[in-house]
């Protein structure tokens, strides 16, 4: 869906919905978009993945089901999916212990897109963390 959702069909506004979304609605609302975005069957979770979960502030990947962490990292194999105005959601949510368990090992076996996809995400993850993971 996001694929073909040009800016002249409303990208951009769908994009700053998420913003609205973290800047006014409460914890209890926010928990809501996570829970569904949790649900395996969810028809949203790519919409909520790159345009709505990565404006919350307050969320870790620690509130993410298994299921919806493999959602994740799959769409870590797509092209340019890391590249968006908020960065991608692992970016904005991974924990120290999340990049050592998860993300690292799946550099030495990696191919692109991932590979790239991998390096941005663990850029992200470094610079709100204070460190570097990857050289670049």
């Amino acid at each position: 869906m996001l694929e073909v959702l040009s800016v002249e069909e409303g990208y951009w506004f769908v994009n700053q919905l998420g913003s609205l979304f973290a800047a006014h609605l409460n914890n209890e609302v926010q928990d809501k978009f996570v829970a569904e975005f949790n649900k395996a069957d969810s028809k949203f979770r790519r919409l909520l993945l790159h345009l709505v979960l990565p404006y919350f502030s307050d969320i870790t990947t620690e509130v993410f089901s298994e299921d919806a962490i493999s959602f994740i990292l799959a769409d870590l194999s797509r092209e340019a999916s890391v590249y968006s105005y908020r960065g991608h959601l692992l970016g904005n949510t991974a924990t120290e212990q999340f990049v050592t368990e998860r993300l690292l090992p799946l550099l030495p076996d990696a191919k692109q897109p991932l590979l790239k996809n991998l390096h941005e995400v663990l850029r992200q993850a470094g610079s709100r963390h204070g460190k570097r993971y990857v050289l670049e």
